[in-house]
This record gives C-alpha cells, structure tokens and sequence, in this order.
C-alpha cells in the first residue's frame, strides 16, 4: 500500500515509496522485483522496518506502467 502504487500521480524522476505488510508471511527473505512497461528493471530498495512491514523506495524513469 502506498502512494508508490497508486495508477497515476507519480513524478518522473521523484522518489516515491510503498508499504509491503508481510506480518503473515513467515520467516523467509523478502525479495522485491519491478519492471516498467517495457520490461526494463526497475531498482527498488527494500528497508525492513523490523515490525514485519517493509518500507519500498523507487523512481520512476519514464511516463511507463510499472509492474
């Protein structure tokens, strides 16, 4: 959840984040992969917060979806 998914609204160039709740999730290691529109990697960085939620950073490169 987070303004980082929302479908519009992002700036190109501007950092925007995203919250992934991974309470129930067990004891694995988070991963977190995106790819824009065109299938290009999108770098996120992944911050555990240490109360099972996960704080996600990324900037949009271009006016593509991202996935």
């Amino acid at each position: 959840y987070g303004p980082g998914l929302e479908p519009s609204g992002q700036i190109i160039g501007k950092p925007t984040e995203f919250t992934i709740d991974a309470h129930n999730a067990g004891e694995a290691p988070l991963r977190v992969q995106a790819i824009d529109q065109e299938y290009q990697p999108v770098d996120v960085q992944v911050r555990n917060t240490g109360n099972g939620t996960y704080n996600c950073r990324y900037t949009p490169r271009n006016a593509l979806r991202h996935c």
